[in-house]
């Protein structure tokens, strides 16, 4: 009982900063936004990806630049990729929810004075670390003061979804959710947080449909405390989900739908589908424990962007960085990396993509206008988790200190508020 309400106060310490920061954040973006002046040549700060930690760094930036600089976002895609709602998007067909997967990037971001930002649609393709210029696929090049590596990594689920734009993504999501609809067992490989959701989606929304999940170890959602896979296993027996511990998939026979385990038993299946255009079977929807989808040769590259100091490249292929999000080499205190490429040991989600970007972003003006610079600290935010357990349940489980706790939240809402991301966009949701 008194760890719990140690773990409670800690929350909402927490809470009350992160909500006192942005009150802070947004007086001096509104100081900002009056006070800022464009410079025809500005120096440049050039952030590459603009998911949730690239767009969150680039976005603070703009808001909180000191005139003469700005900011020049480079995104390969048209949309913002709402990752968090792909699994469910992939399982229901319903309009409301594929709708708000893709968000239109805006012109700029609120409170972003003008000159500030730049949004370039293109992908990079190398980096110059000595003169200092980013190439671009179409030939361009971007000189820079400072870089913001916010790639992530590739594999992310589902695997077929990795290259699509928007009207691609849409009729992915379909022919899944026919696929799903269709056949009548459907096995899940992967016993992390995703493939968890995707399970008891699938048998939420189908109910009599048989359900297996495939985990390689004998601890569900592992990186995570005993007491989320208990209630993981809970869930999931409810659910009528068959679990399958300490077992790996030796093999996949892609003529009958035939899945191999390392015991060398055979598990049978009845329709055919292939997600990732290595093979068919049976319904199988392969996730990792970090999201990628197996058997597709999925993998952090061998260097996120030619060109890079092989010095700061981990061999998972992440960025080292130090404790202020910098490439943890000294040759390099301008180029800083956040998100799922940067190898912070913390688990990989999109609110510790968010801060990270908050964190990097905050450094960086604090470097150009001769300050410290702030420790990143995970803290209970990035060793929590908010994981739907059915297509209205919500487990939070939150760990800090040794300690953690769980509640149950309920909501009729099955877009997993993806409405509060448009705003947070400057969008507007789009009525379905």
């Amino acid at each position: 009982m008194l760890s719990k309400i140690l773990l409670t106060i800690n929350l909402t310490r927490t809470i009350f900063s992160l909500l006192t920061q942005r009150l802070l954040d947004r007086l001096q973006n509104l100081i900002h936004f009056h006070t800022y002046t464009p410079h025809a040549t500005p120096k440049d700060i050039i952030v590459i990806g603009a998911s949730y930690a690239g767009y969150t760094c680039a976005e603070h930036l703009s808001q909180t630049l000191p005139p003469g600089w700005r900011v020049v976002l480079t995104e390969i895609n048209e949309f913002f990729n709402h990752t968090w709602l792909f699994p469910r998007a992939s399982v229901m067909s319903r309009k409301a929810i594929e709708q708000l997967t893709y968000i239109p990037y805006p012109i700029r971001p609120r409170y972003a004075p003008d000159g500030s930002y730049l949004f370039r649609r293109r992908k990079a393709s190398r980096v110059d670390t000595e003169l200092q210029h980013i190439h671009l696929e179409d030939g361009a090049v971007l000189a820079y003061e400072y870089l913001v590596l916010a790639t992530g990594l590739p594999g992310r689920y589902p695997a077929g979804i990795n290259s699509l734009q928007r009207d691609q993504g849409l009729e992915y999501f379909a022919r899944l959710q026919t696929q799903i609809k269709e056949a009548r067992s459907v096995i899940v490989i992967g016993g992390g947080p995703v493939g968890i959701e995707v399970a008891l989606d699938v048998v939420s929304e189908y109910v009599g449909k048989e359900i297996t999940l495939i985990h390689s170890r004998g601890h569900l959602a592992h990186g995570y405390g005993v007491r989320l896979h208990v209630a993981c296993m809970r869930a999931l027996s409810e659910g009528g989900v068959k679990v399958i511990l300490n077992e790996r998939v030796k093999s996949v026979d892609a003529t009958c739908g035939h899945v191999k385990l390392s015991t060398g038993e055979d598990l049978a299946a009845e329709a055919v589908v292939s997600l990732s255009g290595r093979g068919s079977w049976d319904l199988l929807i392969m996730i990792t424990d970090n999201m990628q989808i197996m058997c597709t040769g999925s993998a952090p590259a061998s260097n996120p962007l030619p060109g890079l100091p092989s010095e700061i490249i981990t061999p998972t292929g992440m960025i080292s960085v130090n404790s202020y999000l910098q490439a943890d080499d000294a040759s390099t205190p301008n180029i800083f990396a956040v998100g799922d490429i940067a190898d912070t040991g913390v688990k990989k989600m999109g609110r510790a993509a968010g801060l990270q970007g908050l964190v990097a972003a905050r450094n960086i003006v604090r470097r150009i206008t001769g300050r410290n610079m702030m420790l990143y600290k995970p803290g209970i935010i990035e060793q929590s988790i908010d994981m739907t357990v059915g297509l209205h349940k919500h487990l939070i489980h939150v760990e800090g200190g040794g300690r953690c706790m769980q509640f149950l939240r309920r909501t009729k809402d099955e877009t997993l508020r993806a409405a509060d991301m448009w705003r947070m966009l400057g969008a507007e949701p789009p009525c379905v």
